[in-house]
């Protein structure tokens, strides 16, 4: 996956989450928010450093004008892979035990 879209890793950013409905004026309080989320990677001395903060990635109540965009780009699927990979991990060694 990783070599096959090498180039969109290195160029996409993940756009910060943009409310539809936002008045200017502050909202009642919100729940705390996840930690960013950080990807490293080397290859022939071009290392690809890529850090977003999660809550980028919510809809929220549907008002995120950049989730869409969002959604679409590739080091998001790229995280999804990861997770699953580490998902599967954790089962196997689990039943290891």
């Amino acid at each position: 996956f990783y070599e096959s879209n090498r180039a969109e890793l290195l160029s996409e950013e993940v756009k910060q989450y943009k409310s539809a409905s936002y008045t200017g004026t502050p909202e009642l309080r919100k729940n705390p928010q996840p930690c960013f989320r950080q990807f490293a990677f080397l290859k022939e001395d071009e290392p690809i450093n890529k850090t977003y903060n999660l809550y980028d990635l919510e809809n929220g109540d549907g008002d995120n004008l950049n989730y869409d965009f969002n959604s679409q780009l590739k080091m998001i699927e790229l995280d999804a892979l990861i997770d699953e990979v580490l998902s599967a991990k954790e089962a196997f060694m689990k039943r290891q035990i």
